[in-house]
């Protein structure tokens, strides 16, 4: 670029910021590798469940039920990293 006359600056990384870098690059990796690696399978079943349904007054206060049920779940699986799917047989019968 100087050849050129194109102004420029040579700017020199401080270590902190390549200590930064390569935590980050560390952190990335690993977590990659983590993710790729584990494989988790699971059944819940929710205790008296049956009696919560009972005590609802409507079909709509049992969806509601359900889907706080399920975003409580996915809430703990978004804390670990992880996916939460739900099977057609098991939520409907939560």
């Amino acid at each position: 670029m100087a050849r050129l006359n194109v102004p420029n600056e040579w700017v020199i990384p401080t270590a902190q910021d390549i200590s930064v870098s390569l935590e980050r690059a560390l952190l990335s990796t690993e977590k990659r590798r983590n993710k790729e690696s584990q494989i988790v399978f699971g059944l819940i079943q929710v205790d008296d469940y049956s009696q919560l349904v009972e005590r609802s007054h409507s079909e709509h206060d049992v969806q509601k039920l359900k889907l706080e049920i399920h975003r409580l779940f996915l809430d703990y699986a978004g804390c670990l990293d992880g996916h939460l799917t739900a099977s057609a047989a098991t939520s409907t019968c939560l």
